[in-house]
């Protein structure tokens, strides 16, 4: 399993790497001029975890469902790239179930929350215009479990579970949870220094299908 892990960190790790590669020559140019700002950034994202991600946790069912909020500071352009650090708090809906490879079912209660940071890569592949990019978000990072789980076993209960203890990793309990993103986005300037930016893709242990990032660049000129 720890393979598995560590080539998946290889691949994310290349990806962060393609992000900060120049887009093509017709490009490079324009993007020279343009100077990079200090700003905040917000989103919110929610995301959904199913069986095809059941082996993140050595797990036989998974059915998760929550939200992620972040907020931070970010350096870029509203045309270009940017890097953002980001608190994040990602919180687990009520209900949500996983059974791990020994049948012990897992129900998590209301008030399940992971509290973090993450360290966010926007790589912008091309821009249309003044106005509109394509681009690739790649972000990771570590947060700490809160809240507690009921747990049963072939429809006996057991004693309730500290949520730490059951969002294992590879079946191995840790400290802190790891939290991993790649997602394609398209990003839009909607003012000097505002930057809306949509995106999708995976979410560790799951996919967001829309998160909605809203940027501002501190100081940035009404110029292009």
């Amino acid at each position: 399993m720890f393979t598995v892990f560590r080539r998946m960190a290889l691949i994310l790790m290349l990806l962060m790497l393609a992000t900060t590669v120049r887009p093509a020559a017709a490009q490079v140019a324009p993007s020279r001029s343009r100077p990079q700002h200090w700003g905040v950034t917000a989103s919110f994202a929610p995301w959904h975890a199913t069986d095809s991600f059941k082996r993140l946790y050595d797990a036989t069912s998974l059915d998760m469902t929550g939200k992620n909020m972040r907020v931070g500071v970010t350096r870029g352009h509203t045309l270009g790239s940017e890097f953002s650090i980001t608190y994040i708090r990602r919180d687990i809906s009520e209900g949500a179930t996983l059974v791990d490879l020994y049948g012990v079912k897992y129900v998590f209660q209301q008030g399940i929350t992971l509290k973090g940071f993450m360290a966010e890569q926007y790589g912008a592949i091309t821009t249309m215009g003044n106005r509109a990019q394509i681009g690739v978000v790649i972000a990771g990072g570590l947060a700490r479990a809160e809240g507690v789980a009921q747990s049963s076993y072939g429809g006996a209960p057991l004693t309730p579970r500290e949520a730490r203890e059951v969002l294992t990793l590879f079946a191995r309990q840790v400290d802190l949870q790891l939290l991993l993103r790649a997602e394609i986005a398209a990003a839009f300037k909607l003012a000097p220094g505002l930057k809306l930016r949509l995106g999708g893709g995976f979410d560790w242990p799951g996919t967001t299908a829309i998160s909605v990032t809203l940027l501002y660049f501190i100081g940035e000129s009404a110029r292009p």
